[in-house]
């Protein structure tokens, strides 16, 4: 057979065709990054094997923008082109494929109005993560703040944790683009308000070049055509608003990232998989970027009706659905001061240990909050050690003392033999908090008991005197 025949449905897929031409996209392609990952996927998809590919980002990857979601946003679009890719249409075999071949799975786990500093502690509720091959992060127009940022810690922090997925998939950054201007963007009249170098993109490229990830830029598709004032780019041919592609936008960021299968499709015809990826795939994880930035193996995600289960008393607030265009937005909601809600959860953090470095204790922190109440109370800080600490919760805000000793968190993350360890001392510790904090109530009680007990002996000497 011709050389590199097998990749042919990747590259040529005969359901697929792209609105732009290749020379146009390659620009997008910021960089190819460690290609193992990659070259492992595409090698895959090419053979048909089962696959998982998962989506994470903000309103513009749920489909925002397009006329029918699940049909026209780039997610759906990447679904058909998947089963163009292994020889199918729709779900059935196309002539001449193998009964064996089959269409890779697509979860689009992306939650609207989220960045990444959402996305770390919750990414487990909306992906399956033991059996995805390929995760697609798209959270360059949801993140917000300076370089050093919360949410770029986060973000940080989210990628090392999907690296990491038992798979090993390949992470792909997909950075799109936010017009400033809601009025026609005309070239130059408008550029200062759109400025190529003052986009979040920027310092998500630098995290994707420490973590040679691969990444592709639509900004970088579009700005020629903007300057040329080519109407195939116009914002109002492209987008819905600012933020969010119509069709025409989605099929461009389909169009983006189908070329990375192909430019990485071709480098596996020119040099097919060797020894030299199996070892790129063994290569540890670095260093955070940031310092200590260290993913934890124990975050705790509680939102939808995960999180009623959490409340042990609510006083003034209802459980409603403020959802809208097909996403759930379950909560408690108040509409009245005074209203009080208490939680009881668990907030450690405990960072995944180098496996040069035995896991440490840890603290346990067993949280319980009152809402609306200024004598509101958190129990925290249980450690190994049953240390107890009692701090007072603001009525407007609920403070989560996590503390943990990151210092001891140097070099590479632990295996999943020390991750079991540290889950399972996380849970005879929890235990341990719960036991503290039912006798510390306890104690109370009997101190409170006695104290009412001193005060009418009291009352009673000063009457019978």
């Amino acid at each position: 057979p011709r050389a590199g025949a097998e990749y042919d449905n990747v590259r040529f897929p005969q359901s697929w065709a792209s609105t732009l031409p290749r020379n146009e996209l390659e620009p997008g392609i910021v960089s190819l990054g460690s290609t193992a990952r990659m070259r492992r996927f595409v090698r895959r998809l090419a053979a048909g094997e089962a696959l998982t590919v998962s989506v994470l980002g903000g309103s513009v990857s749920f489909g925002h923008g397009a006329s029918r979601i699940g049909t026209t946003d780039y997610v759906s679009l990447l679904r058909s082109y998947l089963a163009a890719a292994v020889g199918m249409q729709d779900g059935a075999e196309s002539s001449g494929s193998a009964s064996s071949r089959q269409v890779p799975k697509l979860k689009n786990g992306s939650v609207s109005a989220t960045p990444s500093t959402y996305m770390n502690l919750c990414f487990r509720r909306h992906i399956p993560g033991e059996e995805t091959d390929l995760v697609l992060v798209e959270y360059a127009v949801n993140d917000h703040g300076g370089p050093d940022s919360p949410s770029r810690q986060a973000h940080e922090r989210l990628v090392r944790n999907l690296l990491q997925l038992p798979r090993q998939p390949a992470v792909l950054e997909l950075l799109m683009y936010r017009w400033q201007s809601a009025d026609e963007f005309r070239w130059p009249e408008e550029v200062e308000k759109v400025p190529f170098r003052a986009v979040s993109e920027v310092a998500l490229g630098q995290l994707a070049q420490y973590y040679q990830l691969p990444h592709l830029s639509y900004r970088n598709v579009i700005w020629r055509g903007v300057q040329r004032n080519d109407p195939r780019f116009a914002r109002f041919n492209t987008f819905v608003d600012v933020v969010h592609p119509n069709d025409i936008g989605m099929h461009y960021v389909a169009d983006l990232v189908v070329s990375l299968f192909n430019v990485t499709a071709e480098g596996l015809i020119a040099r097919p998989w060797d020894e030299s990826d199996e070892a790129a795939l063994a290569e540890p994880l670095p260093e955070p970027m940031f310092k200590n930035n260290y993913e934890s193996a124990t975050d705790t995600c509680v939102v939808g009706s995960g999180f009623k289960a959490h409340v042990t008393q609510h006083d003034g607030f209802e459980w409603v659905d403020e959802g809208k265009h097909g996403q759930s937005k379950l909560g408690f909601v108040a509409t009245a001061p005074g209203a009080s809600l208490t939680l009881r959860l668990s907030t450690v953090v405990t960072p995944r240990k180098p496996k040069k470095n035995k896991p440490e204790g840890q603290g346990r922190r067993l949280l319980q909050e009152q809402v609306g109440s200024e004598a509101a109370q958190e129990a925290a800080a249980v450690d190994n050690e049953a240390v107890e600490e009692v701090a007072a919760v603001d009525n407007e805000t609920v403070e989560e003392a996590a503390a943990v000793d990151n210092e001891a968190a140097q070099a590479q993350f632990a295996d999943e033999a020390e991750d079991a360890a540290n889950r399972q001392a996380q849970q005879a510790a929890d235990e341990q908090a719960r036991q503290t904090v039912q006798e510390v109530e306890q104690q109370s009680a009997v101190e409170q008991a006695e104290g009412q007990q001193a005060v009418a002996e009291q009352a009673e000497g000063q009457q019978a005197a």
